[in-house]
């Protein structure tokens, strides 16, 4: 018995995890998906897209969420103790250095560092592609 289903891509390989999956639905059913299905990727790479058409159905859609940060900057304030932004939830599991990356953002992914994809989750800016 197939159920409602939600699949969930995170990051990149999730994304292409994603894809794959809708690649074997349409060789095993002929469509991208089916009805009780849904995919999203949650992506914190801005540059990454899903090839989606007009032409598709809802259910064989990916819709994309971007989480991204534009600047470290107010993260940084966070970390801060007396700062009015701070706050001591984030400071027990973020490791400072992380802050001092050279772009000063992250716009073009976590890099494979699993504390900046949960930073981009926790404090990003999502933007939505369907």
């Amino acid at each position: 018995m197939i159920t409602p289903t939600l699949f969930v891509g995170l990051g990149t390989t999730g994304t292409n995890i994603l894809k794959e999956l809708r690649k074997l639905m349409s060789e095993e059913y002929g469509h991208l998906g089916l009805p009780l299905f849904r995919y999203i990727a949650i992506e914190t790479n801005g540059e990454v897209n899903v090839q989606n058409t007009d032409q598709m159905k809802d259910y064989e859609r990916i819709n994309l969420i971007n989480a991204t940060i534009p600047t470290v900057i107010p993260i940084r304030h966070k970390l801060t103790p007396g700062d009015p932004l701070y706050n001591p939830q984030l400071v027990n599991w973020l490791d400072p250095e992380l802050l001092k990356i050279e772009a000063g953002s992250f716009i073009a992914g976590a890099s494979n560092i699993r504390m900046a994809g949960r930073l981009c989750l926790w404090v990003g800016s999502f933007s939505f592609k369907i």
